[in-house]
């Protein structure tokens, strides 16, 4: 069984600093990663989740798949505590969550910028990533 898998867009400044801290604070390391635009989401993801390069996609260890803020409270219900009180504004109407979660993923190029190729791995990391 595949372990936690977030796929993100390896070009975000704004989705790698949410991995970057999720290296931090997911103590446990449940959590690997993979680009949406790598080999793991094409081999793993429909072909509508890897073109849709505006959503974050956690993969569950059954195969279930969940975006946007599904995916992001899912994966705060996984986290120690206090982290894991997020997980309470699955509560709040995913229609309302995800408009939010939408009008930030639709600007974060022009906020947060974007780099110009996808992560360079520091050794310590290479175990929890894929392709």
């Amino acid at each position: 069984m595949l372990p936690y898998l977030v796929f993100f867009d390896g070009v975000c400044s704004l989705c790698n600093g949410a991995v970057d801290w999720l290296l931090i604070h997911d103590r446990k390391a449940i959590f690997h990663f993979a680009s949406l635009q790598g080999e793991t989401a094409a081999s793993l993801l429909p072909l509508e989740r890897r073109t849709q390069l505006d959503t974050i996609v956690l993969r569950e260890p059954a195969g279930q798949l969940w975006v946007k803020s599904e995916a992001v409270l899912r994966i705060a219900a996984q986290l120690p505590y206090p982290w894991r009180l997020f997980a309470w504004f699955r509560g709040v109407p995913r229609s309302w969550r995800d408009c939010i979660y939408d009008a930030l993923a639709h600007r974060r190029y022009q906020i947060f910028g974007r780099r110009s190729s996808c992560r360079i791995l520091a050794p310590h990391e290479e175990p929890r990533f894929r392709p």
